[in-house]
């Protein structure tokens, strides 16, 4: 009899977290005996429910309704003259004494409440996903099974800021700069993420339509951009951009590109990188070194005018 609670507790457990997709698509956090422990309360939930919808339905149902008739004050209105033999437990029970699983009638209807409570219990996973999911989309408003994706996939991220930015860079049609960790720099937008697994979250893999790429310097990490896609396909009708697919675990920073930022700061750095005047005020005395035994060369006075 325990082997009728304990399977039903795995298996139930197991398959919702297949078959839910809420709880799917974070299946990949619960590792080791933290998924044995998630796999296991979320087994026992459904063999409550199953407890709960066998234990009423029988209340309700599992018996012999005797012949009876409806009055209506004095007056027969009804009369069912036969008897309904409802007991399906009961009809269970028998099978399972016939084949030897028990010794008397009561445990045979013991026995037969359990393997209907584990058929039920295995049964919910197919079920409450449907049910949950209706209601989600009712909630949020949601109509299309890709904008229930896409959903779901902001919650599965709510937790990591680069995952949020990924998301919703892939929503919005976003250009983005991604710093790679070998100093590559992509900038592009997002065409395609990757879905959620048991093993991995959602975008762990992206690809992107690269607009501009160039690398990081290896001492100022300045952006040096070396490479631009879109003026060369724009000259050209025959070059065709083509994807590139980049795993997140590679990626140092993300961060949203604009052109008219790019610009700003590249005649920054040319105004920077100008040769500023130095005036030396009247009747100031400088030295020039540097002379061939590196002593003072020269003593010179600013005159005064």
């Amino acid at each position: 009899m325990a082997l009728l609670l304990i399977l039903p507790i795995l298996v139930s457990g197991y398959l919702l977290c297949l078959k839910h997709p809420v709880l799917y698509i974070n299946l990949h956090k619960f590792e080791g005996q933290l998924l044995y422990l998630h796999v296991a309360r979320l087994g026992m939930r459904c063999l409550v429910q199953a407890f709960a919808v066998v234990g009423i339905v029988s209340a309700l149902v599992s018996h012999v309704f005797n012949p009876t008739c409806w009055f209506e004050g004095t007056k027969i209105q009804l009369c069912r003259t036969t008897a309904w033999n409802l007991d399906y437990i009961e009809a269970i029970g028998i099978k399972v004494k016939e084949w030897g699983f028990a010794p008397t009638s009561g445990a045979a209807d013991i026995l037969a409440f359990m393997i209907l409570v584990s058929a039920v219990a295995v049964m919910i996973p197919f079920i409450e996903p449907k049910i949950t999911m209706r209601r989600m989309r009712r909630k949020k408003g949601i109509s299309s099974d890709d904008a229930m994706k896409v959903h779901l996939a902001r919650q599965a991220t709510i937790s990591s800021p680069m995952g949020s930015a990924l998301i919703e860079a892939f929503v919005t049609r976003t250009e983005l700069m991604l710093s790679m960790d070998d100093r590559k720099v992509y900038v592009g937008i997002m065409t395609e993420i990757s879905h959620s697994s048991e093993v991995s979250g959602p975008n762990e893999e992206i690809t992107i339509v690269p607009v501009i790429s160039g690398y990081r310097d290896k001492d100022t990490l300045k952006v040096v951009y070396t490479t631009d896609y879109a003026a060369k396909a724009a000259a050209n009708a025959d070059i065709r951009l083509s994807p590139i697919i980049l795993r997140q675990s590679n990626i140092v920073s993300i961060t949203t590109f604009s052109q008219v930022i790019r610009k700003a700061f590249d005649e920054g750095n040319e105004d920077q990188g100008k040769q500023a005047k130095v005036e030396i005020p009247a009747g100031a005395s400088f030295c020039i070194w540097g002379g061939p035994d590196g002593q003072r060369s020269a003593v010179k006075e600013n005159p005064v005018n």
